[in-house]
């Protein structure tokens, strides 16, 4: 009888492929989803988004259609290719996107400081009443919700079942 002596090399390196490959293949999958969602988020967002944000009684202004043009969306998607996140930004805007959305104090001059707290004082003077919020952002984000959510698994099912061939 003949006695045959194999070595095979490379076997960790197969072995930790194989080990990596339900990551590699669900960050496949997940990347193109989370980018799908994400971008009907962004024209939600954008849809939604003030074209005139006005000028504010302090003289801050914003050139009509510039907080619109803001608009950036930016998909991160986990490590562990388990998911991800999509995040909106208005980029220098955001603070002004802020005050829309939310409401805000009319406020001029001074300049703030922070006490023990963290909170911030200002000695600003009072120019009126509060500005309402005219929740755009959210009202964006809520009326697409399920948009986002079909289109992310819409998305998701065909890269999967494309996978299925691998």
């Amino acid at each position: 009888m003949a006695n045959y002596d194999i070595q095979i090399t490379g076997i960790d390196d197969v072995c930790a492929a194989l080990d990596r490959l339900p990551t590699e293949l669900a960050k496949a999958a997940f990347a193109p989803a989370l980018k799908a969602g994400g971008a009907v988020l962004e024209t939600a967002i954008k849809q939604g988004t003030p074209i005139e944000a006005g000028t504010h009684i302090s003289g801050v202004s914003v050139p009509p259609g510039a907080l619109r043009a803001a608009v950036e969306i930016s998909v991160e998607n986990d490590a562990g290719g388990r998911g991800g996140q999509a995040t909106v930004d208005w980029g220098d805007l955001s603070y002004i996107a802020g005050f829309v959305d939310r409401g805000h104090r009319n406020v001029r001059g001074g300049y703030s400081h922070l006490d023990k707290g963290g909170r911030a004082h200002g000695p600003g003077r009072e120019l009126g009443d509060r500005v309402p919020p005219h929740p755009f952002a959210r009202r964006a984000t809520a009326d697409c919700s399920t948009d986002v959510i079909a289109t992310f698994f819409t998305v998701l099912d065909a890269a999967m079942k494309g996978m299925k061939e691998f």
